[in-house]
């Protein structure tokens, strides 16, 4: 089956977290009416996920950071750093291009 990759910035920094989580429902609900499966991408405890689920996204709205603060937003130039040092990140169009495309996602929903 297809696989759309959908970036986590929008869903951690480009909307009230209380939408958070019924915004990651509606964008499954919507890939999947399309015959597709959706394919959240972000950094989980320094590694990349391609694939999220709702409650790792739900833990990295709730517990933030693996020092503390709320997730970083992650570019391409940021990427391999916040892997490194184990931390949690939402992606941008950029990262999620380079993540999803290393796991041979290839095609992209954005919010912006």
């Amino acid at each position: 089956m297809n696989r759309v990759a959908l970036e986590t910035t929008l869903l951690i920094h480009g909307v009230p977290r209380a939408a958070s989580l019924p915004l990651f429902r509606e964008l499954e609900t919507i890939v999947r009416a399309g015959g597709a499966t959706p394919a959240l991408v972000g950094v989980v405890r320094g590694e990349p996920v391609v694939g999220m689920s709702e409650q790792q996204l739900a833990d990295m709205l709730g517990a933030g950071s693996a020092e503390g603060g709320f997730p970083a937003k992650l570019n391409t130039s940021t990427l391999g750093v916040a892997m490194h040092r184990g931390r949690n990140g939402a992606t941008t169009v950029s990262a999620t291009l380079e993540l999803a495309a290393a796991a041979g996602v290839r095609v992209f929903a954005t919010g912006g």
